[in-house]
């Protein structure tokens, strides 16, 4: 038997959860990896320390608290401790509320989108291309179109100026 603490753990999606205060109390292996940064560094703290390159994060969040707003695979680019490049992921934010229906804390799932921005990128060239090919072809074809008419009209005149009976007239 599992418990929910095995379910979340062994998420694709980083998990990342905070109390009223914005103190992270829940950061799973998946956020991590995608964050690069231990849980032993991130438990306790500030979630505003642990985003501070990704500001977004942190104020979603705190609209999430306060307000009740939840945000639903926002787009956002998350920047990894450890990684020069920012990953593309998909946020998902809601409350967390106690046993006696009172407001706890928040939730903040992170997706990583690097596989579909990757796949959704390869059929943006493959569309880019198909249409070169297209554009090509029908390039071809209105070039060859008037070069055929001049090449007849060539091929008539050579025979004229072959033809002894037409260089006498």
């Amino acid at each position: 038997m599992f418990s929910y603490e095995d379910i979340v753990e062994n998420l694709a999606e980083g998990v990342v959860g905070v109390d009223l205060d914005l103190i992270v109390t829940v950061f799973n292996q998946s956020a991590e990896k995608m964050t690069g940064t231990s849980r032993r560094l991130v438990i306790g703290s500030p979630v505003s320390g642990i985003f501070k390159n990704d500001p977004r994060v942190v104020e979603m969040l705190e609209m999430t608290l306060g307000e009740g707003r939840l945000f639903a695979e926002y787009e956002e680019k998350l920047h990894r401790r450890t990684m020069e490049a920012p990953i593309p992921v998909g946020i998902t934010t809601s409350q967390v509320f106690s046993s006696d229906g009172e407001v706890s804390g928040a939730v903040c799932l992170i997706k990583d989108l690097s596989g579909i921005k990757s796949l959704e990128a390869g059929s943006l060239r493959k569309e880019r291309l198909a249409y070169v090919g297209t554009f090509a072809a029908n390039l071809a074809h209105e070039i060859r179109n008037p070069l055929s008419g001049i090449r007849g009209v060539a091929q008539l005149l050579s025979k004229k100026v072959v033809d002894p009976r037409s260089a006498s007239t």
